[in-house]
């Protein structure tokens, strides 16, 4: 398989759906690898290799406990907005909302004790945040609802969040809430970084205010 891409920067991830026909061996490792053939703005050809092992399980309690829910959360968005310009947003939201119950419900019915309680809520641990994220997904710019945000603005969310990777879907859907009152001067880094003159505050993460939100509190 083989796809051409006219330009890519590090600030997009591509996402990829493989579905195979044979049975594999549950003994053995399925390998992914994946090849960026591709020219920098200097003219230089180079390639760039992805190689991934992953365990064969025809188990339905192996593949959730092995489940990345970054890698979901950023997935479900995506399968998504490829429909937005032929589907309702309504409609988009709704099937958001169903794939996050399909997935808990198949847990509860395949992955749960026979005598587990009708009004017990049990969540996969590694999906236990799919409801929040699944919540938030629905009321991101990109998905909501309401004539309060303009075409042209949901349609920059659509794009970036076609674009996020995992570690730029999670602070997009989930902002990082900094307590000014705990953090130190000098220790707070936002970029793109402000004039020289400005007094700046540093954390251990960069924040990048064009793509995720980020809340600041002040304790008063």
């Amino acid at each position: 398989m083989h796809g051409l891409v006219a330009v890519i920067d590090a600030d997009r991830a591509i996402l990829v759906r493989i579905k195979h026909d044979d049975k594999l061996p549950e003994r053995k490792d399925a390998h992914f690898q994946v090849a960026l053939l591709y020219t920098t703005a200097t003219g230089h050809r180079r390639i760039r290799v992805h190689t991934l092992a992953l365990h064969v399980s025809s188990q339905l309690p192996d593949i959730f406990r092995g489940a990345d829910h970054e890698a979901v959360i950023t997935a479900l968005p995506k399968l998504a907005l490829r429909e937005v310009g032929s589907a309702h947003l309504a409609d988009l939201r709704a099937r958001l909302r169903q794939q996050c119950v399909a997935i808990l419900a198949a847990y509860r019915k395949y992955c749960t004790a026979p005598n587990t309680s009708v009004g017990q809520l049990i969540l996969p641990e590694s999906l236990k945040l799919l409801p929040v994220y699944t919540g938030t997904l629905m009321r991101c710019v990109a998905l909501c609802g309401g004539a309060e945000v303009g075409s042209d603005e949901r349609m920059e969310h659509v794009l970036a969040v076609l674009g996020f990777s995992a570690t730029q879907m999670v602070p997009y859907l989930y902002p990082r809430v900094v307590a000014v009152h705990d953090v130190n001067e000098g220790t707070l880094i936002i970029c793109p970084p402000p004039p020289p003159s400005t007094p700046r505050l540093h954390t251990p993460y960069p924040c990048c205010l064009a793509r995720v939100c980020v809340y600041v509190c002040v304790r008063v």
